[in-house]
């Protein structure tokens, strides 16, 4: 703060100096008498030193302004920075705070399954009922991940010979349409067919057989909510079930919800089973993003036969 009045009181000093020296150039010169009688020389010179004086005093100005305007540009620049940064490290830590809760929930669920497990009881309660035991899985458009998730799960009971105790199926979570569990907006929810570059990545593993034919997509029905387990690919899936459950009044649903990721004991940390939908064609970098979602898929997939059937798998 010292160094700029320092230096606003040599401008002002400057200044000063320049107006007398331009007042003294044009005051009458006493050795020759009057004003008009200075010599033509003499006026040039004066009027040249004049405009240098107050040229010199106008870039100096000019200078330092400058130089207070970049000073004060840093300091809101610092400033600001230091409050985003701030407000950065606050969202990282909620973040943080959030995916810790959600893991510890499924590392919770995976602790609890296994033995004497939910899945377990749910298995017998259907065989005591003589009826096979219903799963439904979802994800967003019902043309990727739940149904590889549904192939690789017959795949696997028909291996054990138990075809005959699940009813397995898959649905979408209304492919992005907003508030796609409301009647008027039912009409509004595309279906297609399975996603081709997942059935070619599926099929190198034998799956294709466990695919229904000419099949185009799903939304979750009310029937559908009544399902024994209802498997979902990612938390959004999940939150979008719950949130129909509750429009169309089904109690008990988010009993029976589980993140397919509950099941998987290969060590993953990952919560969601990523969308492949936008992974490009090939084996590329692209195509890996198809296998490594079958792998996770193929994971769940054991582990909840495995939590079913602690007997057979």
């Amino acid at each position: 703060m010292g160094s700029k009045f320092f230096l606003a009181a040599a401008i002002t000093v400057l200044a000063c100096a320049g107006g007398a020296n331009a007042f003294l150039s044009t005051a009458p010169s006493p050795q020759l008498g009057s004003w008009n009688k200075k010599s033509t020389s003499s006026t040039h010179r004066h009027a040249n030193g004049r405009e240098g004086t107050r040229g010199a005093t106008c870039q100096l100005n000019s200078m330092v302004e400058s130089l207070f305007g970049v000073k004060r540009s840093a300091q809101y620049h610092e400033e600001r920075a230091l409050h985003h940064e701030e407000r950065l490290a606050y969202h990282r830590a909620e973040l943080a705070k959030l995916r810790g809760e959600r893991s510890a929930d499924i590392q919770k669920q995976r602790a609890t399954a296994g033995s004497g497990s939910w899945e377990a009881r749910a298995m017998q309660k259907a065989r005591n009922e003589a009826r096979p035991l219903s799963i439904c899985f979802v994800d967003l458009s019902n043309t990727c991940r739940s149904p590889a998730a549904a192939a690789i799960l017959r795949s696997r009971v028909a291996a054990l010979g138990l075809t005959a105790d699940f009813e397995v199926r898959s649905r979408s979570t209304g492919a992005g349409v907003r508030d796609w569990f409301k009647d008027e907006m039912r009409t509004s929810i595309e279906t297609v067919s399975y996603d081709p570059r997942m059935l070619s990545h599926a099929s190198k593993r034998g799956l294709s057989a466990a695919f229904p034919s000419l099949r185009a997509s799903a939304p979750i029905s009310r029937d559908d909510l009544t399902a024994d387990i209802i498997v979902c690919m990612d938390q959004s899936n999940e939150r979008e079930v719950l949130a129909a459950a509750n429009h169309w009044g089904v109690k008990g649903v988010d009993g029976r919800t589980r993140l397919l990721t509950t099941y998987c004991r290969s060590g993953t940390r990952t919560t969601d089973i990523p969308d492949p939908y936008y992974g490009a064609q090939g084996s590329g970098q692209g195509g890996k993003v198809f296998d490594k979602v079958l792998d996770l898929i193929e994971d769940g997939c054991k582990g909840l036969v495995r939590d079913l059937c602690p007997d057979s798998a």
